[in-house]
């Protein structure tokens, strides 16, 4: 994220001699408001930072005019804070308004509208609509090459973008020539110790860690945890991150005893840096246990995975597809030490969180990411299923709730069909094109919101948000229905 140029300096260069005195002072309390928003966006305080940055868009608006070169920036970083706490209408609207300036007042051809429109392009990939995404993503990448060149840090950017996009829809072969192409861009332009080196060599690296190559993938990510720790410092988070992605290459490949420590030394790091109650922290012990429970070390297995529930119950709440399986992971354990009753009272629990989630995953539209977590949730039936056939048999309410779970989980398909539905709907009934359109926008929002759980601005709020959201979703089904005689 880019923030809000200084403009100070250019309050010198006015040649109006009347407003020569008056414009470093104002100027000045922009750049003031601005700085106390880019604090709180390095903290993670998104909410906080909303009505900073709307108070400098003002401001902005105010001093300079929206035709100012600078003012798009502006829309853009408050865009970027509705998106990061999930409201997607928002950050829709003013990415759009900053696409539309920048393209009024400086063309068609100019860089700044490729950082606008990649922008608006990784709102439409969070939200779910890679189709759109990839289509800004493209224009982003064209502007950039003929405006700066391919070999260009920037054009670097747009490839990577693209190249996120398809390693998000699991399209490996066209993600890795693009992969490849920026990190050869980043390591010319900007050497090879530089972090950004270090994020290219990562994404290579995941990419062939998830297509099972791991022979490849592992001296990328070697390389680029000794960039990390020699620019950052032992001690830095993303140190901590290469780390865990290392060893969890070696716990892909059985190599427990090379995995172990890698990932020690990674909890280590984060605790101390972002403490207990931090998503990386929970993801790190979450890791640690499954490592030793390979091993069959239920003993130090056991209290890993207890923190890892705790932390995720806290952090992202009792509804998130995290949180359930961190329950699962436990589960497991549960049955490996002839815990059968405890086991299956979390497995229920994992089953009412997914079908909370199916609804919402299947809201969000991309085919791939709803077959990618029916693959988890068939996983988790199956658990539950071969824990009633193995040891709870004898128990009539044991069988019982494994039916009701294979019948709820028949009901998938007609989720499917809803939503095949709305698309087709939505082009039969012109007149409710907005309305059709509001409604599958709420239910992007309330999915993802949902599945990234509450941020800086804590359970309460986050839980407010969502249900304010589904009531508006509600309202318009409602209203839709009477309308749609179907």
């Amino acid at each position: 994220m880019n923030f809000g140029k200084s403009l100070f300096d250019r309050g010198g260069r006015d040649k109006n001699s009347g407003q020569h005195d008056q414009q470093p002072r104002q100027l000045s309390e922009l750049d003031k408001l601005n700085q106390q928003f880019a604090q709180l966006y390095q903290q993670g305080q998104y909410e906080q930072a909303i009505p900073i940055a709307a108070r400098v868009r003002d401001l902005a608006r105010e001093q300079l005019g929206q035709d100012h070169p600078d003012f798009p920036q502006y829309l853009n970083n408050l865009a970027v804070m509705y998106q990061r706490v999930g409201d997607y209408s928002q950050a829709e609207s003013l990415y759009q308004q900053a696409v539309g300036l920048v393209r009024k007042n400086l063309g068609e051809e100019h860089p700044d509208l490729a950082g606008t429109l990649s922008n608006l392009g990784g709102l439409y990939q969070g939200m779910g609509n890679y189709h759109r995404a990839e289509q800004l993503y493209r224009q982003a990448m064209e502007i950039s090459r003929k405006a700066l060149g391919e070999d260009d840090p920037t054009f670097a950017t747009s490839l990577n973008n693209l190249g996120t996009l398809y390693y998000a829809i699991h399209s490996y072969a066209a993600a890795e020539p693009l992969y490849q192409q920026a990190a050869k861009i980043v390591r010319e332009n900007l050497g090879e110790w530089h972090p950004n080196f270090a994020i290219s060599l990562n994404n290579l690296a995941l990419l062939y860690s998830d297509m099972g190559d791991y022979r490849r993938a592992e001296p990328l990510y070697k390389r680029a945890l000794e960039i990390d720790r020699q620019v950052l410092g032992e001690n830095h988070v993303e140190v901590a991150l290469k780390l865990n992605n290392l060893a969890l290459l070696y716990y892909k490949t059985d190599n427990y005893t090379a995995a172990e420590p890698l990932y020690r030394q990674a909890a280590e790091i984060v605790l101390e840096n972002l403490g207990e109650l931090h998503p990386n922290s929970a993801m790190i012990l979450d890791n640690l246990a499954q490592l030793y429970h390979a091993r069959g070390d239920y003993r130090h297995a056991e209290p890993l995975y207890e923190r890892a529930v705790r932390t995720r119950r806290a952090i992202l709440g009792e509804e998130h597809p995290d949180y359930a399986t961190s329950l699962s992971n436990l589960a497991l354990l549960y049955v490996a030490t002839h815990r059968e009753a405890e086991a299956m009272n979390l497995l229920q629990r994992v089953a009412s969180i997914q079908d909370e989630m199916l609804a919402q995953v299947f809201a969000i539209g991309s085919e791939t990411q709803r077959m990618e977590y029916l693959n988890n949730v068939l996983g988790d039936l199956g658990n539950l299923l071969s824990l009633v056939v193995g040891y709870l048999s004898h128990s009539s309410a044991a069988v019982q709730t494994a039916l009701d779970l294979v019948l709820r989980r028949k009901g998938i398909a007609t989720e499917a069909l809803a939503a095949q539905q709305d698309a087709l709907l939505e082009g039969r009934y012109p007149a409710l094109t907005a309305e059709m359109r509001e409604l599958n926008t709420l239910r992007a929002q309330i999915a993802r919101k949902t599945l990234d759980g509450p941020g800086p601005e804590g359970s309460a709020a986050h839980q407010q948000i969502v249900a304010e959201w589904n009531d508006r979703k509600e309202q318009l089904e409602a209203e839709l229905a009477s309308r749609i005689p179907e």
